[in-house]
């Protein structure tokens, strides 16, 4: 009889440890997203609200955990004490026995059940509890007001993470099946994003077509054609002054119209400091319904331009690859490109999203030289973060091409 009595209040005791696992597992947005196939709706509805209102809950699990275990422990001893009477150290073993029996039984193997089959358990069990959640309600409201005013004075405490951790975590995903390497880069760059400034998406003054206001459509048109992009910045004559922009399209509606006025399809334009911040950038093109933005320096003079596919582009990694007229730049597959020596530097860091600098020189072959201090053999390989530099050609005492790599976690 008292044998089958432990079994029953073991059996209670991990009825309510288990169910504190299988609960506060829970997530309130998955429990949201996911369909009836798993939780009906009402079952949907009653775990939300335990979640939203967890002292109730701990108070009324933990108040019959501890009815349970103090009745186990006296009937334990009862059967102990009648079985072997009193012997030495009798306390001492009774509690250790006890002890280690109701946290194996009553706390450690149901928790770990419960939070293996966590969706089975709160499916099966969800009537018991939801019964003894509103008999526990009613009798430790004075404990649960009590409670609350206690707590109240103390401030929650948010938890953050800084970037380096929530990256982490992606690649932890990665690492375990979870996310694929293209996945994971995404997330990544989605994390940064938050802490990149403006001049990582940011077209340079150097890279952007200007026209001087007062040019013809025509004009215009040959002016697109050697241009990778697909707008030009109007400014004044004789001044730094911006006027506005005109867009590839808008030129060819101009043509098409048989307009000789480039002014017809100019467009406003919207000045963002240099000083913001990319998600800065992006929340002020959005909000002013805007796909380009002008940056300019605490002097106000233009340095650069931004556009929305540019901000994009970034947070989904998609690179800026090499048009065919690009006259220094060949691309050989999708991660292999034959550079001539002579391509500004600017250019090779806005194409692979780098930030080299040179000390003295413009081009990327002289970045090269001043990095080895001295002309490359044809086997020599450099490694600069995810860019590997190889099959240097060098004639003449000067560095004609070489092949890069991009390493494929770039």
């Amino acid at each position: 009889m008292f044998a089958l009595l432990i079994i029953v209040l073991t059996l209670l005791s991990a009825f309510y440890s288990g169910s504190e696992a299988a609960i506060f597992s829970q997530d309130i947005g998955r429990l949201q997203r996911i369909g009836g196939e798993r939780f009906h709706h009402k079952l949907r509805k009653n775990i939300i609200a335990w979640l939203k209102r967890p002292e109730r809950i701990i108070t009324g699990l933990l108040l019959g955990n501890l009815i349970v275990n103090i009745a186990m422990t006296n009937l334990a001893e009862t059967i102990i004490t009648a079985e072997f009477g009193n012997f030495a150290h009798r306390e001492i073993v009774l509690s250790l026995v006890i002890t280690l029996y109701v946290l194996t039984f009553g706390e450690v193997i149901p928790k770990i059940i419960a939070l293996i089959f966590k969706d089975t358990w709160v499916r099966i069990l969800h009537l018991p509890l939801r019964v003894w959640f509103r008999f526990t309600g009613r009798v430790t409201i004075p404990f649960d007001r009590l409670t609350a005013a206690l707590v109240k004075p103390l401030k929650p405490v948010k938890s953050t993470l800084s970037e380096s951790e929530l990256v982490e975590a992606v690649r932890f995903a990665e690492d375990h099946g979870l996310l694929r390497a293209e996945e994971m880069l995404m997330l990544s760059r989605s994390i940064a994003f938050y802490h990149n400034d403006i001049y990582s998406a940011m077209i340079p003054r150097s890279q952007a077509l200007m026209l001087p206001e007062g040019t013809s459509v025509v004009q215009a048109r040959k002016a697109f054609i050697g241009s990778p992009h697909n707008f030009a910045v109007i400014y004044r004559k004789n001044s730094v002054e911006i006027e506005g922009v005109v867009y590839l399209r808008g030129v060819v509606q101009l043509l098409l119209a048989r307009k000789k006025d480039l002014s017809d399809k100019m467009h406003p334009v919207e000045f963002l400091p240099a000083s913001f911040s990319l998600s800065e950038a992006l929340s002020a093109l959005m909000q002013n319904r805007r796909d380009l933005a002008v940056v300019v320096d605490e002097a106000g003079a233009f340095i650069g331009a931004v556009t929305l596919r540019g901000i994009i582009n970034h947070i989904l990694g998609a690179s800026f690859t090499a048009t065919p007229k690009d006259q220094y730049l060949t691309q050989l597959d999708s991660r292999r490109y034959r550079v001539s020596a002579q391509m500004p530097l600017d250019r090779f860091n806005e194409i692979f999203r780098s930030n080299l600098n040179a000390e003295i020189s413009e081009t990327i072959g002289g970045f090269i030289l001043e990095r080895l201090d001295g002309f490359p053999h044809g086997d020599k390989e450099v490694e600069i973060g995810s860019l590997i530099f190889k099959s240097f050609r060098v004639e003449e005492h000067r560095i004609r091409d070489f092949v890069l790599v991009v390493k494929k976690n770039a």
